[in-house]
């Protein structure tokens, strides 16, 4: 399709991570590097080491995770999980780099592995659990929308937009723009 710009796997489940005496509940995202970093900039982010490649077997950290489980760059961090089919996840993985997310709860509970080093950890074979539809024109999203709704077996799969899947950005976009609009008012009162 011409309209899409890029369609990126991710494969996202939750796990304990755990350095030292610290341990806590993370969601883990099995990105693509390079094509997460096309539509989401998320090398921008990168605070602190290196970004992973589509081969690394190290992970990224959140920057206020690193910080609760006070984790640096090259310390080890130890996840733990139930993988597909109730198989046993658990690994050792070296800190490539630190991302300072936007959004305070990304920051404290993320953490990133390649795509295909999270299907290893969770066992799933080649499977993911969603994908992404980068598109050149926002306008064109119901249409797209509509596209895949009628291609793909609902009864299997869920087709759901930005909006839909990221209802607090949305909110967070709607309310500074309700305070952009009561500036201006103020200022023309003034």
């Amino acid at each position: 399709d011409t309209r899409v710009n890029v369609v990126i796997p991710r494969l996202e489940s939750f796990s304990l991570a755990s350095s030292g005496e610290s341990t806590k509940g993370v969601v883990v995202m099995g990105i693509s590097p390079e094509k997460e970093d096309k539509m989401t900039k998320i090398k921008s982010f990168l605070e602190e080491g290196d970004f992973i490649g589509s081969d690394d077997k190290s992970v990224m950290v959140a920057a206020g995770l690193a910080k609760f489980l006070n984790v640096k760059v090259n310390d080890t961090l130890v996840l733990f999980s139930s993988g597909y089919h109730g198989a046993t996840a658990a690994g050792l993985y070296p800190v490539k780099g630190i991302l300072k997310l936007p959004f305070p709860d990304m920051n404290r509970s993320t953490v990133y592995l390649s795509i295909s080093e999270a299907q290893s950890f969770f066992s799933t074979g080649n499977q993911f659990t969603g994908l992404i539809f980068d598109l050149y024109n926002i306008d064109d999203v119901a249409d797209v929308e509509q596209t895949i709704t009628e291609t793909i077996n609902l009864d299997e799969y869920e087709v759901m937009n930005w909006e839909v899947m990221n209802k607090e950005l949305l909110q967070m976009i709607e309310t500074d723009n309700a305070g952009g609009v009561i500036m201006i008012g103020i200022l023309y009162l003034v």
